[in-house]
């Protein structure tokens, strides 16, 4: 009973603190649906995000839901992030520091030919702040007034899925996930005369509520030595409910005072809409040694060209592209005089393009599955470093590299056993 309640906790403290955390620091986040999270859990991101052709007995794999019939006991996963980043553009160099939670999940077996999931995680996020100084000519404000604009954002979309497995023959699998993607994005706009005399502001937010769906299959064939592995996982296009509403508020001097004849405010009527999330796909292989090694390679594709808001293609979208490859290696995972013959050393590398015009990103990974002892459960750690570089054809481009320390812990035990009464 303990170990429900403790989940349990940690189920609700994770959804107080998904709306809360910041993210991202990043401006290109000012896009679309912001700035997409890593996929997978700590499992998937240790080798670079590969995961459409894996189906581990004891690690959450939702990027393809025909993992989970292969789960031979229950599987908790509870994941955390911390990044270092460093954002470059001409000569000016910035540095932040965010940290939050990265999933959370659960997985179980029914059968030995059935398995249900859970997961929470972000799906995406916003996080920026720009200024920029110019000159206006306006009628309602000075004419050629020297002006201070300052844009911000935040917020992002989390992801809540349901899923489940069932093993239609002995070697291959059908999965499909229950996807319920909720969260808000706001964009605030500050104007300042200079020196202050007219402060003008508008506050623009959207809410996105709704459902899209997953379904994968996982096909393997048993070799004399080895087990080749293939997987496909596709999520078709789905328009999403949005809602939307818009705040102006002009007032003479910093702060908006309602008795003053000058001040004005005008709060939009909320607008019903759809927002097109694009088809996904993913095609993997890899090969495996049972007790000591495995290579895999996906393919990912996003159709961000299909991308919408309020009936309109929204700009610089791109279909989007990412190759991946990794792996893991295990000395000798029976051997109990040495502990670090049981690590799972886990590598991965990751190169896409797309989502938005001309930004290329590039990460590795390097992690370690540690055992603890006497149960068959893990403490997961995974060190990134990524860059993402926008193409010199953009004005002003934007560099980012940064450094993510991923820790997370799995706990894997029989929780449905039926007592035998000898």
């Amino acid at each position: 009973m303990n170990k429900y309640r403790i989940i349990l906790c940690i189920l609700l403290f994770s959804l107080t603190i998904t709306k809360g955390q910041v993210n991202t620091y990043n401006p290109y986040s000012s896009y679309a649906i912001g700035q997409l999270s890593p996929v997978g859990h700590n499992y998937n991101i240790s080798m670079g995000g590969l995961g459409t052709s894996l189906a581990s007995n004891q690690y959450l794999n939702y990027t393809n839901p025909a993992s989970y019939s292969f789960l031979d006991r229950t599987s908790f996963e509870f994941g955390m992030r911390s990044s270092f980043i460093n954002m470059f553009q001409n000569n000016t160099k910035q540095k932040n520091f965010i940290s939050g939670l990265t999933s959370i999940g659960l997985g179980f077996p029914i059968s030995n030919r059935f398995g249900l999931s859970a997961s929470l995680l972000p799906y995406s996020s916003v996080g920026y702040n720009v200024q920029t100084n110019r000159t206006i000519n306006s009628i309602s404000l000075d004419p050629l007034a020297e002006s201070t604009t300052i844009i911000e954002g935040s917020g992002g979309i989390n992801k809540f899925l349901l899923g489940t497995s069932f093993k239609i023959l002995k070697n291959l699998s059908f999965g499909a996930n229950i996807n319920y993607l909720f969260g808000s994005i706001e964009r605030e706009e500050h104007l300042y005369t200079n020196p202050l005399q007219w402060h003008l502001r508008e506050i623009n937010a959207k809410f996105i509520r709704g459902f899209n769906f997953d379904f994968g299959l996982l096909y393997f064939h048993l070799m004399e030595d080895y087990k080749f592995n293939m997987g496909f996982s596709v999520r078709p296009a789905k328009e999403i409910n949005t809602q939307s509403q818009t705040v102006r508020v002009r007032s003479l001097g910093e702060i908006y005072y309602p008795a003053n004849p000058d001040n004005e405010i005008q709060i939009d009527e909320v607008s019903n809409h759809q927002t097109n999330f694009p088809l996904e796909s993913s095609v993997g292989i890899s090969i495996e040694d049972n007790k000591k090694w495995l290579l895999g390679l996906d393919y990912k594709y996003i159709n961000w060209d299909n991308y919408y808001e309020l009936g309109k293609n929204t700009c610089c979208m791109q279909n989007s592209h990412e190759f991946i490859f990794g792996g893991f290696f295990t000395p000798k995972k029976d051997d109990i005089y040495n502990y670090f013959n049981r690590v799972q050393y886990r590598f991965g590398l990751s190169y896409s393009s797309g989502y938005l015009d001309y930004i290329n990103h590039f990460s590795g990974t390097l992690g370690l599955a540690l055992p603890i002892n006497r149960v068959v459960s893990t403490l997961n750690i995974a060190l990134k470093y990524g860059v993402m570089s926008p193409s010199e054809l953009m004005v002003n481009p934007i560099k980012e590299q940064y450094f993510s320390i991923y820790l997370s812990m799995t706990l894997n035990e029989k929780w449905f056993q039926k007592i035998k009464i000898q």
